[in-house]
């Protein structure tokens, strides 16, 4: 279709081989010295400051972004519930990590009631303050994993990452038989 378009278009036009610009002329914005007269372009002419006053203009939005998460400590409400990971639960998690599981699978349930009715209670900002990195994840190939820990029995789960079909018909999920 596009090129039957532009075969119409190029049979109904007609080349002018010397055909005169008629864009109109701009307006001269040079003083005497031939300088632009635009505040910016002598900042554009000196690579070294216009990059210093880039990072000084960065970092100061950084700072003033920052500063107020880490001054106001009721930002993250504490949940008494929450514990430090064992060691065990940090080596699952750095294999949950390494598997990639976090790209199927998010992290977090959000408030709406389609996923608390599904998932269980949301999220709270106070679950979250061992996780470096944070785990969200919003792509939802799978379901969210987030309260699934406790769900089912160690057997359940040690099924599922053999033969994900066997527990869940109609998994996506690859099985994992190492």
């Amino acid at each position: 279709m596009m090129f039957h378009n532009l075969a119409k278009t190029m049979k109904q036009g007609k080349l002018l081989a010397f055909e005169k610009a008629e864009a109109p002329t701009l307006p001269k914005r040079f003083d005497a010295k031939g300088h632009d007269k635009t505040w910016h372009r002598w900042l554009e002419r000196k690579p070294v400051q216009f990059i210093l006053l880039s990072m000084v203009a960065i970092l100061a939005g950084g700072i003033i972004e920052m500063i107020p998460t880490f001054l106001v400590k009721s930002n993250i409400p504490t949940i008494a519930s929450v514990k430090p990971y064992t060691p065990l639960e940090l080596q699952g998690r750095d294999i949950y990590i390494r598997e990639g599981c976090n790209t199927c699978h998010s992290q977090l349930v959000r408030p709406f009631r389609s996923e608390t009715e599904r998932y269980g209670e949301y999220s709270k900002a106070g679950e979250y303050v061992y996780d470096h990195p944070f785990l969200w994840g919003s792509k939802r190939t799978g379901p969210d994993l987030m309260r699934v820990g406790g769900k089912y029995p160690d057997g359940w789960h040690y099924n599922h990452m053999k033969d994900p079909t066997s527990m869940s018909p109609g998994s996506l999920m690859p099985p994992f038989r190492g």
